[in-house]
């Protein structure tokens, strides 16, 4: 399941609700990945919203799921989801607050409590677990948006420039 929405979409929402909007970029990770927006809140860059530009595959859909993806239905009724942190450990949602496990060695139970393939969290763990030991090794593209650009203006020059594979 993909939901699209236009960025301007989202762009008019927050400053409709009076959101600054700080920092606006277009990140693709690989080649072969879809690229997503990514719109900062606060000067610090700890409330981002991200959304894909196109259509993603069933793959790079369940790595959402692997965070916690909540719909906007869910998100106006305050559910909250299980999800993995980049420190790969399951944060499960209680009344009260939540509980924490690890995810290496419990794959088959963390894949059944997220409703993702093992072989997305496989892979989750593989890249997390990478990182830890060598670092981030950086996204194939990170374009910041100019003053007054729009995230279709930026797709339209990037994609001119053969620098976003889409």
């Amino acid at each position: 399941m993909t939901y699209l929405v236009q960025p301007y979409k989202v762009v008019f929402c927050l400053e409709k609700h009076d959101y600054a909007i700080r920092k606006q970029y277009v990140v693709q990770a690989t080649p072969a990945s879809t690229p997503k927006a990514y719109i900062e809140l606060d000067p610090e860059g700890r409330e981002v919203i991200s959304f894909p530009l196109k259509e993603t595959n069933p793959t790079e859909w369940e790595f959402y799921k692997f965070g916690g993806l909540v719909t906007l239905e869910e998100l106006k009724m305050n559910v909250r989801k299980p999800g993995v942190n980049k420190n790969l450990i399951l944060v499960i949602p209680t009344e009260e607050g939540h509980l924490e496990a690890p995810v290496i060695n419990y794959e088959g139970y963390v894949a059944s409590v997220l409703g993702v393939s093992i072989n997305v969290v496989n892979e989750r763990v593989r890249l997390l677990s990478k990182r830890d030991q060598v670092g981030r090794t950086g996204t194939y593209l990170k374009y910041v948006l100019k003053i007054g650009e729009s995230f279709e203006e930026a797709l339209s020059r990037l994609a001119k420039e053969r620098k976003l594979k889409i």
